[in-house]
């Protein structure tokens, strides 16, 4: 039997995942444990015993120098008895469980590798007895894990798992479930760090799935095997797209997040993995699940007694925050996201594993905002966010292909923002390699298509090459026809494909070309709620492309609902304030050209666009940036003045004209609003209005140009 327990290292001592190998304990053969191989000489046996007692000492002490000593005394006894000594893989446990301990204090890989080798070496004799081979699979288990977790190589883990997949298939004792667990979980971080392997994956579900098969509802292995299950399952939908995987997945989520008697740990994984795979399906069509899927990611947060994991679970947080905004337009759930993601990314350890992916959900919300609110200091943070994710993943990264798509997009819009030297041919190579990288089945595949259309019409715009606006079309048809029904993404990839004919149709004036941008413009409108935030864009295509076909056919209902779709647009309250003004504007002058014009009508549109401009100074961008947006607008006040005088309401043209131009004035005198009253009732709160306002009056610092 294995001697008894060595101490615990002292619990200043270790990283993250010192607590994975706390039941890590050299096993050893005294003169009680003759084991399965006969009587062992007394030199060795007085060896390893003498070996183990300064071990634990040492252990006891944080010593690190006696811990050598004692990991030394053991290679030493290993190597004299010898590789055909009968015990030899006892010993090389031994080994291997030092170098365990001794890593505790030290914090060298090398440690580690050392452990590993020493480990499968022992497995390879074949000469270990259980339960010590149980337990020793499942120590390398976790030194495996906790070494790619840790330090960031995912190389070493292809032949150990192929060792422990075989190894684990004879252990008997009640260490198999926590051995084939952690096997599992060692497939799993296999295909998340070096790309996709569907076998790897499939045999992790399996075990997974048959861990659980195999125990009650009160063993705790069991709601580990449940989230291991979600986990598994959610990767292989995202790489296969079967939705009974995602269906699957969450069904093991809900069960793993509401077992009872389990640890407070296990509540916290289970609650935050709910909130993870709900997220996920609320984009594949069932949007109401994003609720839910917040609402179990702040419990979890909230429930979350450990720093090293929470700073997981508040990284989770964030990334189901960006999809609720997405999905629901609410801008205090992208800033929060922002927020999150920034802390995790700055508390994280810098080798932490999954950094990568954090760090793309970031970029992906900064660029959201700046879509939003216009602030060019979002996007180029986007774009760096993106550029460090996407150098800190291994090529094989399960989310390197989001990285990619990602760039190309923020690198796109850099380029039709402030046209910046090399940002669309870097665009062109980013979209290009996530498409070409794509398995045909990927589930994400024809989103990377439809961005990669987008960057083809793009270059178009700059070339002028009519093939490149071909190529455009053809992927925009080939994303339509691959994505599946009630996909998130299906109104977006309709909106381009729109877009493309539309293009194409301003080059040539093929009448086919209009047709059907219309059609599919229809379907864009058709399959997007009405508060959807997309949905503004939507209607702004399809109103474009029934204005082109108006000024070609000289048909007035396409004019009429052209008009319809632009109003509903720029009333669209969770729209984007850009295309709001756009949509108002545009409707405006196609009303004011058309032989029926009735100016009331088009004097009310252009009112419309005038009072949404101050939506693009809204005071959470910054001054330069507001000044930026409103800048795109001159002529707005001036139009909306000159109708209202063609309507003979001067009074009106006045107040429009001056509001056109004032937006930002209009601001400043906002804060000088009087504050007595508050003060005399909330003066704590009449004081810090007081200091927001003092800091929203503060003039913009000037940064000194180099030369």
């Amino acid at each position: 039997m294995c001697p008894p327990p060595v101490a615990g290292a002292h619990p200043r001592c270790g990283r993250r995942h010192a607590d994975t190998i706390r039941n890590v304990e050299p096993g050893g053969a005294g003169r009680q444990d003759r084991g399965a191989g006969g009587p062992m000489p007394d030199v060795y046996d007085d060896g390893v015993a003498n070996c183990l007692r300064l071990l634990r000492q040492a252990m006891a002490r944080n010593d690190r120098a006696a811990v050598a000593t004692a990991v030394d005394g053991l290679r030493f006894v290993t190597v004299r008895a010898g590789s055909s000594h009968p015990h030899r893989g006892i010993f090389l446990t031994n080994v291997s469980s030092g170098l365990v301990l001794r890593y505790r204090l030290s914090q060298d890989v090398s440690d580690l590798d050392e452990a590993i080798g020493a480990g499968l070496g022992a497995l390879a004799t074949n000469a270990v007895p259980e339960p010590q081979r149980g337990a020793l699979v499942a120590q390398l288990n976790r030194v495996q894990t906790q070494r790619i977790e840790l330090h960031g190589l995912p190389d070493d883990l292809t032949g150990a798992v192929r060792v422990f997949r075989a190894a684990v298939d004879g252990v008997r004792d009640p260490a198999t479930h926590l051995a084939r667990y952690l096997v599992a979980k060692a497939l799993i971080i296999q295909h998340e760090q070096t790309g996709p392997d569907s076998r790897g994956l499939d045999d992790a579900i399996d075990l997974m799935d048959g861990i659980v098969a195999a125990t009650g509802a009160d063993e705790m292995i069991r709601v580990a095997a449940l989230t291991g299950s979600t986990n598994g399952r959610r990767m292989r939908f995202e790489t296969r797209g079967d939705r009974a995987d995602l269906s699957r997945a969450i069904e093991t989520a809900r069960e793993a997040a509401h077992a009872r008697g389990q640890t407070a740990e296990n509540q916290v994984t289970g609650l935050s993995n709910l909130s993870t795979i709900l997220r996920l399906n609320a984009l594949y069509g069932a949007e109401a699940d994003i609720t839910e899927a917040v609402d179990a990611g702040r419990r979890a947060a909230a429930l979350s007694p450990d720093p090293s994991r929470r700073v997981e679970v508040i990284a989770n947080l964030g990334i189901v925050l960006r999809t609720h905004f997405e999905l629901r337009a609410d801008a205090a759930s992208l800033n929060e996201a922002i927020k999150l993601l920034r802390g995790a990314d700055r508390t994280a350890p810098p080798d932490h594993s999954d950094r990568p992916r954090w760090l793309c959900h970031l970029a992906i919300a900064l660029l959201q905002r700046f879509l939003q609110l216009g602030e060019p200091a979002d996007l180029d943070d986007a774009i760096g966010c993106g550029d460090d994710a996407l150098a800190k993943g291994p090529e094989g990264h399960h989310d390197r292909l989001a990285m990619l798509d990602l760039l190309s997009c923020a690198y796109l819009v850099r380029f039709r923002d402030s046209g910046v030297p090399g940002d669309l041919g870097e665009s062109v190579r980013r979209a290009t390699e996530a498409v070409d990288s794509s398995p045909r089945n990927h589930p994400q595949r024809p989103g990377y298509v439809g961005n990669l259309s987008i960057v083809a019409r793009s270059q178009f715009t700059v070339t002028r090459h009519r093939p490149d606006l071909d190529t455009a079309i053809r992927y925009g048809r080939e994303a339509y026809a691959t994505i599946r029904p009630g996909h998130a993404a299906r109104p977006a990839v309709l909106v381009n494909l729109c877009e493309g004919l539309l293009a194409r149709f301003d080059d040539t004036l093929h009448g086919p070309d209009i047709d059907e941008s219309v059609q599919v413009g229809e379907e864009a409108v058709r399959i997007t709620a009405r508060d959807h935030p997309s949905r503004a864009g939507a209607l702004d295509s399809l109103a474009s492309a029934r204005q082109r076909r108006f000024r070609h056919r000289a048909a007035r209902a396409d004019a009429d609902r052209a008009c319809e779709a632009w109003d509903e647009a720029a009333g669209s309250p969770t729209g984007n304030a850009r295309t709001r003004i756009l949509a108002a504007y545009e409707a405006a002058e196609l009303c004011a050209s058309s032989d029926w014009r009735s100016w009331p009508q088009v004097l009310t549109r252009f009112a419309s666009a005038v009072h949404l401009l101050p939506l693009l100074g809204w005071r959470g961008v910054s001054r330069a940036g507001q000044d930026r947006a409103l800048a795109a607008w001159p002529s707005v006040g001036r139009d909306a003045a000159a109708c209202a005088v063609l309507v003979a309401d001067p009074a009106r043209s006045v107040a429009l004209l001056e509001q056109g131009r004032t937006v930002r004035w209009t601001q400043l005198l906002e804060l000088r609003t009087d504050l007595d009253a508050l003060s005399r009732t909330v003066p704590r709160v009449a004081s810090r209005l007081d200091e927001i306002r003092r800091e929203l009056d503060r003039p913009p610092v000037q940064v000194p140009q180099g030369h």
